[in-house]
């Protein structure tokens, strides 16, 4: 592998409904990073890059500082992460994949933490899929099935290398 691919973060939204939104995609494209470093097993990346790979296991417990998520939070953490065997076949075959679920806490203290789940599979395409919104909030969507109306002949997005992601806010 060798080569460190970054991952684009959206522009800054400046609408009040869609700070939740990004604020998730910004911390999961952060874990997202972080898995793929952790698939990389090394990097020819110029220094910047993090030098060091985690493993799925590293990943539990981990802090997500404030700073990185980019909008008004107290930061977050992986409240879990473990690997996944490979299971299934032909349509409905799933890769080996790093189950993450976290939380992101809010300024408020009242408010409630806003919770994820990613699925970073083994062998990544260097591509991410959002589930949520259309009336899940509240839920998180399972991160390892289909988009709606997807194709039922066809690989789930976790099976043809997409990091999945959700969110109970949508």
């Amino acid at each position: 592998m060798g080569v460190l691919h970054t991952m684009r973060l959206p522009p800054q939204e400046t609408r009040d409904d869609m700070k939740n939104s990004q604020q998730v995609r910004r911390t999961l494209t952060s874990l997202g990073f972080v898995a793929a470093l952790s698939a990389c097993g090394g990097s020819d990346a110029p220094a910047q890059a993090v030098a060091t790979p985690l493993s799925c296991g590293d990943l539990a417990g981990m802090a997500i500082p404030a700073s990185v998520i980019g909008l008004p939070t107290n930061g977050g953490a992986v409240t879990s992460a473990a690997i996944v065997a490979a299971s299934g076949n032909g349509a409905a075959a799933l890769p080996e994949y790093c189950a993450v679920a976290g939380r992101i806490s809010p300024v408020d203290p009242a408010a409630p933490p806003i919770l994820f789940k990613v699925a970073l599979p083994t062998n990544w395409n260097a591509k991410t899929m959002m589930f949520g919104g259309g009336g899940f909030n509240g839920s998180i969507p399972d991160v390892t099935g289909n988009v709606p109306a997807g194709p039922v002949g066809q690989l789930k997005p976790l099976g043809r290398g997409y990091a999945t992601f959700a969110s109970d806010s949508g």
